[in-house]
């Protein structure tokens, strides 16, 4: 799923494994991204799109793992800021 999701949003692996839930809209038509100038190779803030089918992947990656709320906020209320490196790659 983080192998889609990068190719069809034009990612570079620095700027996808620094990525939080709050950069992330998997509920927006198109579903999109918000990339950091921190993250980014040129400094400059940016939003890019990924396909419906990268949607759906990390979706479903994501309620197996039991880690995707819609709301962004876990049982107790406190807000999720787990980075996507440590949603996929742990």
């Amino acid at each position: 799923a983080l192998f889609i999701m990068m190719s069809s949003a034009g990612l570079r692996i620095g700027e996808a494994i620094g990525l939080t839930f709050d950069d992330i809209d998997l509920n927006s038509k198109p579903p999109k991204i918000f990339v950091s100038g921190k993250l980014s190779r040129n400094g400059v803030d940016r939003v890019t799109f990924m396909s419906y089918e990268a949607r759906d992947l990390i979706k479903n990656w994501l309620e197996k793992k039991g880690a995707y709320h819609y709301d962004k906020y876990d049982g107790n209320g406190k807000k999720l800021t787990e980075t996507v490196y440590l949603l996929f790659c742990l």
